[in-house]
């Protein structure tokens, strides 16, 4: 349970980092504690408007992409959306579903 609190807190502080980044690529950040290791690699890419549906508000904002409040547009199309997450702890590979970050760009 403690590791699992550890990789909540570590990919939500590297989501903030990554959210303010335009560019496109491969990110990894590496922590070590107390003898442990965390590590999340970010996978980006462009954001590609045909493989989502879009609800703008009459204002024209983008209110929901798939559904779901998108976080990090200021209420425009988003240029850059994460592809894939990846988190280790201690070497070893631990699943981070795809819900927790498909809102984010």
């Amino acid at each position: 349970m403690k590791r699992i609190f550890i990789a909540v807190v570590f990919l939500a502080s590297c989501v903030c980092a990554l959210g303010q980044s335009k560019r496109i690529g491969t990110f990894q950040f590496v922590e070590t504690k107390h003898g442990h290791t965390a590590k999340i690699v970010f996978k980006t890419r462009a954001f590609n408007r045909s493989r989502h549906q879009i609800l703008s508000t009459r204002e024209g904002l983008v209110s929901k992409i798939d559904g779901r409040r998108p976080l990090g547009t200021d209420g425009g199309i988003p240029q850059i959306e994460i592809e894939s997450v990846r988190l280790y702890i201690d070497g070893k590979k631990l699943p981070v579903p795809k819900a927790l970050y498909s809102d984010c760009y």
